[in-house]
């Protein structure tokens, strides 16, 4: 009698549990790793993961997009900045050149023609390890249920709350979009307050763990190589810094080191590091490291232009790099 009371309750648990992995993970889908319920509680997602990837992957099988690649500073380049459709992976991918390449390798043939353009931000910390899986496959639907459950855990739990949460109290102000960019209502302003423990953090943490691997250069490399083979059009740039975190960034060595690496695996990128106007004035950001949507779109537009003065290649580096020596040299920033 004893054993089948402990056997029933086992089999209880064990239902309920299956029940929660199915209602988590694909009935809100809080990370859209799955896609295939919509519903008025789940519509907006505020949380995405590597494995969202799998869901823009199925996009591109059917319609043309430009595709935008980076971190979180271009989280927000959508449709309204390009003026055409966009799959952003800077939330899921993130900016690693392996798992870039990983994800256009695994392209079928279509895929490819549907790309009708690529942004891709060269962001100066994502040359070391790649964080996360780095070798996922695509188009499996097996695999893709299997990345799924690999990924339920207690926070996934939460964030399937907090989804349903804001979608019912129409708390969706900020959200993502299905396409991977972030929608904002308004914008933040900047506080210098808080930049102050920002930029503390930044240089004593953040700045700490930045590391080069020659293989993500190599990636990059591979990268081009591709998009050269296909005839897809890169655009390669840097994000704008304020002077605060500039300089944070430029007495590491960073600048130099990664604007010459990537120099001997790309033949030009549009380097923002420093724009003049811009740079100076926290009104164009919303915190240390992040600029607003008008400085998005400036930069967008001056990547329509091959003459702008922001092109960087092999020729003008040394004479950039000597520019931004003088820059940080005149900054005179308070810590």
């Amino acid at each position: 009698m004893c054993k089948k009371i402990i056997l029933r309750f086992f089999l209880f648990l064990f239902l309920i549990i299956i029940l929660l992995i199915i209602f988590v993970n694909y009935i809100i889908d809080p990370k859209m790793e799955n896609n295939y319920f919509r519903h008025s509680f789940n519509e907006k997602k505020f949380d995405f993961g590597f494995y969202s990837s799998f869901v823009m992957y199925d996009k591109l099988k059917n319609d043309k997009y430009v595709l935008v690649f980076g971190t979180s500073r271009t989280g927000r380049l959508g449709k309204d900045s390009i003026k055409d459709n966009v799959l952003n992976f800077s939330t899921s991918l993130y900016g690693y050149p392996e798992k870039v390449y990983n994800f256009l390798s695994k392209l079928d043939e279509k895929q490819i023609l549907n790309i009708t353009k690529v942004f891709y931000l060269i962001d100066f910390h994502t040359f070391g390890k790649s964080l996360g899986e780095t070798n996922m496959v695509y188009g499996d639907f097996f695999l893709k249920n299997v990345y799924s459950m690999y990924t339920f855990n207690q926070n996934k739990i939460w964030s399937a709350i907090s989804t349903t949460q804001k979608n019912i109290l129409g708390d969706t102000n900020k959200y993502i979009s299905e396409f991977g960019y972030e929608i904002v209502d308004e914008e933040l302003d900047f506080i210098p307050e808080k930049s102050t423990g920002d930029i503390r953090l930044y240089r004593t943490v953040v700045l700490d763990k930045v590391s080069y691997s020659d293989k993500q250069f190599e990636y990059l490399e591979k990268i081009d190589i591709f998009s050269k083979k296909h005839n897809i059009k890169v655009k390669y740039f840097t994000p704008v810094f304020n002077d605060i975190f500039f300089k944070a960034i430029y007495e590491r060595g960073f600048f130099d080191i990664y604007i010459s690496k990537v120099l001997n695996k790309i033949d030009k990128l549009y380097s923002f590091l420093y724009m003049d106007n811009i740079s100076n004035d926290n009104k164009y950001f919303f915190d240390v490291g992040h600029y607003k949507m008008e400085v998005q779109n400036l930069m967008i537009k001056n990547m329509e232009n091959e003459n702008s003065e922001y092109v960087l290649n092999k020729l003008n580096k040394d004479d950039y790099l000597e520019k931004l020596k003088k820059i940080n040299t005149n900054l005179k920033v308070e810590w």
